[in-house]
């Protein structure tokens, strides 16, 4: 072998050899981590830039970048995964994995990134779709680097941000809004005290919050609810735009005068439902009577079918749609018999809410959207109405496979 070609084989194994080297992170060492930052954590992040590009009402950018040391196999923090629909784009950007000495072990392939339907388990079709992969680092601890964006060209509002769960310990972690100086976003932090920064730059407004060593929460039984022990922040928008909509989450009223206008009018029935209606009820000289009967008409003659695409998420199907195809969701048997008892002039209001096992925050002070179910309430009986369910007595409520989420 040639000197000149014995040179060029050094020479390429040194760029090599130093592109290797580069690629480890010794910085990302767990022996690097503060003891107190790894007692009683299933995970720690170890940085966080999670960033909100807001361009207008209807559109904006959530960038994240994002490096977590997972010391339990199963902890959420090892699956990595990101919602979008069809007025949005994802991409993963990158992601990497390093041992427990920050020594590079590979990248992600795009191969193993999955993008698939988001299956909510009640829905027959919706249009979410979820981008995401399963880390392993082959042996715990591993820490998973990396990045990713979704662009939304609808917004229906900004995610709250959540910088840790409970069992997980944060290293540093910061939100960044960046946002045109004439739209005005309302935020509210929680439970923890951040650093919070503000300037404004030819034109825009950038806010920072960040939050430095936090000491991991253990998970306790029966134990408060997240929301009182977690750090996290909350926005709402002053304006956004969805489809043909223009909303606010200024308050709670104005809030909920979009909703009414979302499904303003989808009540109204047909003229032989509304004679039916009529005749179903003309034995009944009680408002108790009526409900109830209309109320067991429709469970037997109705079902509960999820169908969520576009703005059907906020939106019903009006109810002669109902009446039409004998089914529809929680927010359209809501306004179906919403549309009935109208016309036995029984005033009901459809009313959205959070239906889960554990409790949810919802503030007088702050307008926050965590809804995923609708129910109708009758103010003359004070009564409430489960109309997804088909066999609960009138006025009924009670969690049980029957009643669906929206």
């Amino acid at each position: 072998m040639n000197k000149i070609m014995k040179k060029i084989i050094w020479v390429l194994f040194i760029t090599w050899a130093g592109i290797s080297y580069g690629q480890d992170k010794p910085e990302l060492a767990v022996s690097k981590i503060d003891p107190a930052l790894v007692k009683n954590a299933d995970a720690v992040i170890r940085s966080e830039i999670s960033r909100y590009v807001i361009e207008s009402p209807r559109k904006y950018i959530h960038e994240v970048s994002k490096t977590v040391t997972i010391f339990e196999e199963e902890s959420p923090e090892s699956y990595v995964t990101i919602w979008y629909n069809k007025y949005s784009k994802a991409e993963f950007i990158s992601a990497t994995l390093f041992d427990a000495g920050g020594n590079l072990l590979r990248k992600v392939k795009k191969s193993e990134i999955l993008d698939e339907a988001d299956d909510d388990g009640y829905s027959i079709m919706n249009d979410g779709r979820m981008l995401g992969f399963r880390s392993f680092g082959g042996q715990i601890p591993y820490t998973i680097e990396y990045k990713w964006q979704v662009i939304y060209n609808e917004t229906q509002g900004y995610p709250d941000w959540r910088p840790a769960y409970k069992k997980e310990s944060v290293e540093q972690a910061s939100i960044i809004v960046d946002m045109p100086e004439d739209l005005i976003l309302h935020t509210k932090t929680l439970n923890h005290d951040f650093e919070h920064e503000s300037e404004n730059k030819e034109g825009r407004i950038v806010q920072s919050w960040t939050i430095n060593n936090f000491n991991a929460i253990d998970r306790e039984e029966s134990g408060p609810p997240a929301y009182e022990l977690l750090p996290m922040i909350l926005f709402s928008p002053a304006l956004f735009k969805v489809g043909d909509y223009e909303g606010s989450m200024s308050d709670w009223k104005s809030f909920g005068a979009f909703l009414y206008e979302l499904n303003k009018d989808k009540e109204k029935v047909t003229p032989e439902m509304a004679a039916l209606v009529k005749k179903m009820t003309a034995h009944c000289s009680t408002t108790e009577c009526k409900i109830d009967t209309l109320y067991h008409w429709m469970q037997q003659n109705r079902r509960y079918v999820s169908v969520s695409l576009g703005i059907g998420g906020w939106q019903s199907f009006d109810a002669v749609y109902v009446e039409k195809n004998r089914y529809g969701d929680c927010k359209a048997l809501s306004t179906f018999m919403k549309g009935m008892l109208q016309e036995v002039d029984i005033e009901s209001w459809q009313v959205v809410i959070k239906w889960d096992e554990e409790a949810s925050l919802f503030l007088d002070d702050f307008m926050n959207f965590d809804f995923n179910h609708m129910m109708l309430h009758i103010p003359e009986e004070n009564m409430w109405l489960e109309c997804t369910s088909n066999n609960l007595p009138t006025g009924y409520i009670h969690r049980d496979e029957e009643n669906k989420k929206v």
